[in-house]
Parts: C-alpha cells; structure tokens; sequence
C-alpha cells in the first residue's frame, strides 16, 4: 500500500483575528490493485471560542471528459439516475447550500456517484465506504463547465468549541476502464462485506421470510367502500387476482384499515374499522397474506399517549432544542437510538400481530431515513453528527422482527424506498424506478439492483385503475409500465381500485390485452423466480430492436422509462442464479406488433466457458435445447405481441452428444464451479 500524508499546521481563517489554531491532517491511501484511492481526514480543533460545525473533503472539479453526446453521469437518487450531458443538465440547478444528497436516505441509498464517458470508455468511481450509516451529505453538481463533487461531514459536539474530527469512514476516489455497471460492481465488492449484506443472498437465506418467497404477486389495497363489508371484499378481489393469474398466494398492502385520518393519530391505531379483523381472517382463509402500513418513525404530538408516555423526551431535537417535526408540525420525529423508542415499536408491532393475526408491517419512509443530527443531550449518544440514527433504526428492526418471529417465523418487513443500510433487517424495498420526462431528463437505471438486488427482494405500486378508459393507447401504456417494472426484477403488483378491477367475464376487464399480458409475466416467476426475483443483475446484453416513444396513458406519457427517451420494443435483462450460477436472459416485447430483435451472446461475458455451454429456453413446459455455444454467438429471435422469452445458458458435459427433446437442467448444473458468496 502506497500512503500519502499532508499537514496543513497551525490552520486559522484570514478574514478575522481569533485566538487558536487548527491542524488538519489529510491520509490518501492506494492498494497495489485498487481501482481507488481511500481520502481520510483528521482536524484538531485548538480553537477555544469555535466549534467545527462540518467540513466538506475532498472538494473535487472534475474537467469534461470526451464530448456532450457521449457524457454520462449516475446518481444513486431512489435506486439510480442516468444523466445524459451531465455538466449541461439540470445539475446546473442544484444548490450547493446545503449539499443536495443527504445519506443516508433516499436521495442515496447507496454511496455511489460516477461520471463516465461511452466513447473514451473511462469512469470516475466517487463513492464514501461508510458501513455504519453516519450522516452525510453528498455535493454532485455542475457550473455549465466542470463537475463538482465533494462530501460534507458532521462531527460529533459539532456546537460544542475545540471539538475534534478524525473521519470514521473513507472517501473512495477512482477512475476505470467501463462504464457505470463496472463502477458498480467495485462498490458492490465492498458493499458485500458490511453488515447490512450479512444474512446473505435471498436464494440461500433462512432468515428470509419463506410467507414471501410463496407469494407470485403482491398489491396495494384500500377498503372498498361500497361494499358492506370492506376488508373482506378486498381479501375476496385478492383472491379474484390469484385465481385469474394463477397464483398461490396473494401479498396484500393493506392502507386505511384505522379509523383516523392517514397521516395522524400514529402509533395509536385504535380503533380499527370494524371489518379489518375480519378481512384478515378472510384472507388468510382463502390462502393469502396481508401486512398493513404502519408509520414507525414519528408520533402525533396532538394525541393522549404521546403526553402520558412523556414521548417528548425521546424526539430528534435541533439546534434550538425544539421538537424535529416532519409531515407537518405535530409530527414529532422519534429518536430510533433510544431504548424507549425500540421498545416501543416492538411491543406495538407485537400486539397488532396478536391482536389481528398481521402476516407482516409496511414500514412507511422508513428505508428511506437515515440522515438526522439530533441535539438531545440525555439519548445516550453526542449530539450533531454521527452514526446513532441509522444504528438505531437497525436495532429498533431487528428487535421488532425477531419478537414477531418468535410468534410467525414467516414475517414479513417491507419499506417504502430503496437502502442500503437496512436490507438485512427487511424483506422487500419498493423500488419504483422512475425517470421522469421532463427537461431534467433523469433516466432509471438499476445501479441499487445491480449492487445488492440478490440480497433484498424489490417491489413497487402499480396502478391499474379500472377508470383507465378500455383503448389500444391504455393497453400499451400498461403493457410498458409492466414490461419495465418485470425485466428490473420487481416482484410485480397491482393495485385493487376502489371497487376492484377485474370484471366478470375477466375478458370483459377494461385493457384486457395488458391483464393477459401480465398475467403471462406474473406466471413465468415458476420458472424464472431465481434469476429474476433472487438473481444477481448482470450486464445488459446490447440487443438490436426498433426503438419507440414511451406510450401514453390517457392523453399524458407515461413517465417510468429508463435509459433515455426512445424505448426498445423488446426489453431485456440478465441474471446469474445464486443458487446453482446458470443465467438466464430475458426479452419481453410490450407492444401489441410482433418484433425481432439481434444480439451477440459471448458466453464469457457472464463468467460461462468460451465453449462447452448450452443455452435452453425455458417455459412452463419445461428446459428445452435450443444450441450450444462455441464463443460469441449471433442469434435472432422474433417475438410475438406482448410475450416473454426466456433463455438460459449453462455449461454442460458432453457437448458433442445431441440431446432429445426437453432437457433436464440440473444435469447441467452439476458441472457448474461453486459459487464465492462473500462473507464479512
């Protein structure tokens, strides 16, 4: 290891004359193979009468690289945004007061930024190695000629004068060859070695909640109000669902079931809507699960129990001392380091399972927090910046899981936003990648999945409104929102309506085309579940296809498309199973036109031999061999209107012997080299 130490002794500001001094020691260190160097630093604070608030290291311009056409940026903001022209974006808009991307949270729920050039096939790795969760802000932005990036750091006693700062964390620097899915995969070799990676791999876990792993589709449901009973009539479309897609099990998100407006009241929850107990019970008759929202961050200052449990003890304060409030003034925002908060919330959640017999909890914003400096003196933590908050949250989720667990060893945590530092304590993060059509131009990209989607399972709401008006526009503005949502890895949802959504006959159902559609999807997890909902994400395969305009929904364009404007008609994904390491590609035309598509599949592209492979279609029927592979190989596909193709390659023994009809992939799957799973 190559080290790197500068001393700036005796530092003072020049504009004004004050008693004291500083040092400031900067560390930069490089490993003989690394592809970063690790930033650390230290100041000692000799200033009697000034206290160090924050400091920002390193602060970085970066010079363009390449040209405007070919420049890329990626941003971890909800899961990941690609930039085009990134310097001449709307990153030009950004504030630099303070730092636009708190961490962590859901602006970054992974510490990874790059900048990255297609043509001169060179990326800036920018990124913090933080394993704990210490509060942060990242500065990303541009001033029409050069990127900025840089971290803001908050030391503890940051109001208290000669404190000290000695980074707990490094900041990573470097440049590769690659583009934004190689820069991923250096984070992802650090990332797997933290704790929130731990419980390891979904496919291989016993910790993860088996109720899930059952589940083929989840949805979002409120009560139905013209119904005379609700909550049952809900467990009753849930079951309507599973029987026309053919699932076994339904996962409900169940919102409203209290009697008080949504956002007040929490955590009280009494009283409950009369029918909610008895929907539950329906449900779980008819086979299916149900985990309710909840909010476990904040306590409604307006309530009885927040006075009789002298909650106000235990809230986020600022600077001030006054009560941190989100949502609105009476929401006290409740400090998760504290015992009496962690206690709290398990006792709760218990008694709600007790009491309504509950599959699970949906964590509201919950995976998105993180980021606090709170200046109670009596927490047991120092106030200002520091780790507390994050390291609360994953005592209060483990404490609140393992006392549910102890009652049902299949439930089932979910939250809201896409985070790294809780992944282990939850099974399934809404992931609702979205890149918005508007001139910032931000485009989805999977740079969380890329990095931990075989660790946590990903979701996301979807809405299939029965008031979409029945129109080839609506079908295949539906088909796309699918289509996307499935080839990202998302565990696929629906959303219950007010009324329900399916008709009877079904084929009656407004944009019946879209629901047969994805109910093909939704059946193929039979199949495909451990590459899509368990794999690991790897490179995209470059796939020639006729490129479209995202579709439009009633008149507006719909507004969840990644990469770029103009949309394949075919869309694709690949992905290596973590139980067995065949992999499996995925193409899925949404439009309502039969499509063919051209790509070169290498097989050591995705750590398959040159030769001795053999790629299978895979289908309900079972593995059927389609050729085998000898190096890089060209192949087209044509696709019918909205269906699904899958393929899996795997290295086979005899490869000179034909085989007969469908074939067996396991005979494959024995000559595959054993899998490295990381371990901290």
């Amino acid at each position: 290891t190559t080290t790197l130490v500068a001393v700036w002794e005796n530092v003072a500001p020049e504009e004004t004359l004050v008693e004291g001094s500083a040092t400031v020691t900067v560390t930069v260190s490089l490993g003989p193979d690394a592809p970063y160097a690790l930033w650390r630093i230290q100041v000692d604070n000799r200033f009697p009468n000034l206290a160090l608030y924050d400091l920002d290291f390193p602060r970085l311009v970066i010079a363009a690289i390449g040209t405007p056409e070919s420049n890329r940026a990626v941003i971890p903001y909800s899961g990941g945004r690609l930039i085009t022209d990134p310097i001449h974006s709307s990153l030009q808009e950004f504030p630099s007061e303070p730092p636009f991307f708190p961490s962590p949270t859901f602006f970054a729920p992974l510490q990874l930024f790059t900048y990255y050039d297609l043509d001169e096939g060179v990326a800036l790795y920018l990124a913090t190695h933080d394993g704990r969760g210490y509060s942060k802000r990242f500065d990303f932005r541009s001033d029409g000629q050069h990127l900025h990036f840089g971290v803001r750091h908050y030391p503890a006693w940051n109001l208290t004068p000669g404190n000290d700062y000695q980074a707990p964390y490094p900041v990573a620097v470097g440049a590769l060859q690659g583009d934004w899915y190689d820069v991923a995969q250096v984070y992802r070799a650090w990332a797997l070695h933290q704790d929130w990676a731990s419980r390891g791999p979904i496919a291989l876990s016993k910790d993860f909640s088996s109720k899930l792993k059952a589940a083929d589709i989840m949805g979002v449901w409120t009560p139905f109000e013209s119904s005379d009973a609700p909550f049952p009539a809900v467990a009753e479309d849930m079951d309507r669902w599973a029987d026309f897609l053919g699932s076994r099990r339904v996962g409900g998100l169940w919102y409203h079931w209290r009697q008080r407006p949504f956002a007040s009241g929490w955590p009280e929850y009494e009283p409950v809507r009369p029918s909610y107990p008895g929907g539950i019970a329906r449900a779980h008759e008819l086979g299916h699960v149900v985990w309710p929202y909840v909010n476990a961050s904040t306590w409604d200052m307006s309530t009885q129990s927040f006075t009789e449990t002298h909650a106000a003890d235990y809230t986020l304060r600022d600077e001030t001392g006054a009560i941190q409030t989100s949502g609105g003034a009476l929401a006290a925002i409740m400090d998760p380091s504290t015992t009496f908060w962690q206690t709290y919330v398990r006792d709760w959640v218990v008694e709600m399972q007790q009491k309504f017999a509950i599959d699970g909890v949906y964590l509201d914003v919950w995976s998105g927090d993180g980021f606090a400096l709170d200046y109670s003196t009596d927490h047991g933590h120092p106030p200002g910046g520091g780790a507390y908050f994050a390291q609360g949250m994953r005592r209060l989720g483990r404490m609140m899981r393992n006392a549910a667990r102890a009652r049902d060893p299949g439930f089932i945590v979910m939250s809201e936003h896409p985070g790294e530092t809780y992944i282990d304590v939850l099974e399934i993060e809404n992931m609702e990648y979205i890149g918005p059509l508007n001139p910032a131009r931000w485009w989805a990209v999977p740079l969380f999945g890329v990095v931990y989607h075989d660790y946590i399972m990903a979701s996301t709401f979807s809405n299939v409104s029965p008031d979409l008006p029945d129109s080839r526009e609506n079908t295949d503005a539906l088909s796309f929102g699918w289509a996307v949502r499935y080839v990202f890895g998302n565990l696929l949802a629906v959303n219950g309506g007010p009324t329900g959504v399916l008709r009877q006959p079904v084929e009656s159902t407004p944009n019946y085309p879209a629901l047969r559609f994805f109910r093909t999807l939704v059946r193929s997890y039979d199949y495909a579940r451990p590459y899509l909902l368990y794999g690991q994400r790897l490179r995209d395969l470059s796939v020639q296809v006729d490129m479209l305009p995202p579709p439009v929904a009633n008149g507006v364009p719909i507004v969840f498309a990644p990469y770029s404007y103009e949309q394949p008609a075919v869309y694709s994904s690949v992905w290596r199973s973590v139980t067995d390491g065949s992999v499996g590609f995925v193409f899925v035309n949404w439009t309502g036109e039969p499509r063919t598509i051209t790509y070169t599949l290498d097989p050591t592209t995705y750590g398959l031999p040159r030769q001795g492979s053999v790629l299978f279609r895979r289908d309900a029927r079972g593995a059927h061999r389609v050729q085998y592979l000898d190096g890089p190989t060209r192949r087209q596909e044509t696709l019918p209107p909205r269906s699904l193709l899958i393929l899996v390659a795997a290295p086979c023994p005899d490869t000179s012997t034909p085989y007969p009809g469908p074939f067996t992939l396991p005979a494959c799957f024995q000559h595959l080299p054993s899998l490295q799973i990381p371990k901290k």
